[in-house]
């Protein structure tokens, strides 16, 4: 008998926005985070969320969405309190009826170096 392996998923409805990149970066003091859209349909914002342990993640910033939009749209956010270690960064994509949509998570290493 087969069977259908687990977190796969095999129908998926199609996201109201098209993310071009997710991408990020440690500079002196903050973690620098930006993205791309291509297409942006009812985006109400973005919610920025950050995780110490890649599954628990809590909002710590919002940038406003472009509503409904064609063509490349830039954005960016910086973290200027990051968590010692590595964090996990994923974007929170809110329709203006609440339903939401996740992206895939980054992570960025915040190890102080040793003088």
């Amino acid at each position: 008998t087969s069977s259908q392996p687990t977190g796969v998923i095999i129908e998926q409805a199609p996201l109201p926005i098209r993310l071009v990149f997710f991408k990020g970066q440690k500079l002196d003091n903050h973690h620098l985070l930006w993205w791309q859209t291509s297409l942006e349909e009812n985006n109400a914002y973005f919610s920025i969320e950050r995780s110490t342990d890649g599954r628990n993640f809590e909002s710590i910033g919002k940038i406003d969405g472009a509503g409904n939009h064609v063509g490349l749209k830039d954005y960016q956010f910086r973290d200027y309190n990051p968590a010692q270690g590595i964090n996990y960064y994923r974007l929170r994509q809110v329709d203006w009826n609440g339903d939401f949509s996740l992206s895939m998570v980054i992570a960025l290493n915040n190890e102080q170096s040793q003088a």
